[in-house]
């Protein structure tokens, strides 16, 4: 056993660690207090919308969103781009540790029925089904 701790601890300064592209961690701080590995404005990035009535998922730019005026697109993988799997900046954004207030204007109208849960023996109220139709 001893054998195996030494073994262990001689070959550990040869392993080398190393980041994903694209998954490195992000260190955020408070506003003013922004450097170069810190920064306090944290962005939104959206991909796809998938759909419950087709199995295709339709790219966000393909319906009539609020689009992002900078337009940001981070780097991708050849993978992301072969399967259609384009990241887009979203125009949503916000500080680190600030409070926000969003108004979300979505085009739809959504109906929500739940169980309320009265006269039952668990707590609280259970989602049944929610509905989203798109205004026109």
């Amino acid at each position: 056993m001893r054998l195996l701790t030494a073994g262990l601890l001689l070959v550990a300064p040869l392993c080398a660690a190393f980041y994903l592209p694209g998954l490195a961690p992000v260190s955020f701080c408070e506003e003013g207090e922004e450097s170069e590995g810190c920064k306090s404005l944290i962005e939104l990035f959206v991909n796809r919308l998938d759909s419950v009535e087709s199995v295709l998922p339709y790219e966000y730019d393909a319906f009539d969103f609020c689009q992002d005026t900078e337009e940001k697109r981070p780097s991708e993988n050849l993978g992301q781009v072969l399967f259609g799997e384009r990241i887009a900046s979203s125009p949503y954004k916000s500080e680190f540790n600030k409070k926000n207030t969003f108004y979300l204007f979505n085009h739809v109208d959504i109906t929500i029925m739940y169980h309320s849960g009265k006269d039952e023996n668990w707590p609280g109220a259970r989602l049944v089904m929610a509905r989203l139709r798109p205004q026109r």
